[in-house]
């Protein structure tokens, strides 16, 4: 459980007998900074060791993350359990020679590789699915999230959970025929994704469901997408969308 996972982690730092959820999740959040104060440590020395090699201006350097992390914003713990923008967001810098600009588009680790490319003029491969980051237009974003059968080396259908992001908007849809559940945020607006506008905006919902069933057609999740779209259209049509 989150007390156990927490309590541990208490213990095992601080060697402290009382605890409590708001102490845990505290230390947890003081032990995270400071692994961010080593790395800025560490990031300042890589960037100063290409300074005296004489190879700062040749070089491309780019540091980004594969995720971020939960401290119970939803009643999670670590970054394993969901798809809130504690989990997706996270830190993106490039040192480069030239400066190629500003992108306000919400962008995606799939463009990392396409603009690598494009700042090295490598023609991008046709099997890659994301675009140069700098390159103008509307974007859209798919992320996903399941458990891991590690024994069988296999994700967990029943587990999977899709996000779809367009401008300010972002729909969470929970695949699990055991927990269904839908969510739409205006990020902009509600960036801590507290106020679920899913059933107060069925034609947004709409469609950037169908931007989630059309990801999960390519990758042959058609059955399960199709139950859980029949869910969310019944709950749809009771706000006399048409």
């Amino acid at each position: 459980s989150l007390k156990r996972i927490l309590f541990k982690s208490f213990l095992y730092y601080s060697g402290v007998g009382s605890f409590d959820i708001q102490s845990g999740k505290n230390f947890l959040e003081s032990l995270y900074v400071r692994e961010i104060e080593y790395l800025d440590f560490c990031i300042k020395t890589l960037i100063e060791g290409f300074e005296d090699l004489g190879i700062l201006q040749d070089s491309l350097l780019i540091f980004t993350s594969d995720h971020g992390e939960s401290f119970y914003e939803h009643g999670n713990i670590g970054h394993m359990s969901g798809l809130y923008n504690e989990n997706l967001k996270i830190p993106l810098l490039m040192l480069l020679e030239e400066e190629r600009g500003v992108s306000n588009s919400h962008v995606s680790l799939i463009d990392l590789a396409p603009t690598i490319l494009s700042m090295l003029n490598i023609k991008q491969p046709i099997s890659f699915h994301g675009k140069d980051m700098f390159v103008g237009g509307k974007r859209e974003i798919i992320a996903e999230h399941a458990a891991i059968d590690l024994a069988n080396f296999k994700v967990l259908d029943d587990s999977l959970a899709v996000a779809c992001i367009v401008d300010n908007w972002k729909l969470i849809v929970s695949l699990s025929p055991y927990h269904f559940k839908a969510e739409l945020y205006n990020i902009l607006e509600d960036s801590a994704e507290r106020r679920n506008l899913f059933d107060q905006e069925p034609q947004i919902s709409r469609e950037l469901l169908k931007r989630i069933y059309r990801h999960l057609k390519m990758i042959r999740f058609v059955k399960r997408i199709r139950k859980v779209s029949k869910k969310i259209e019944k709950r749809i049509k009771k706000k006399n969308f048409p």
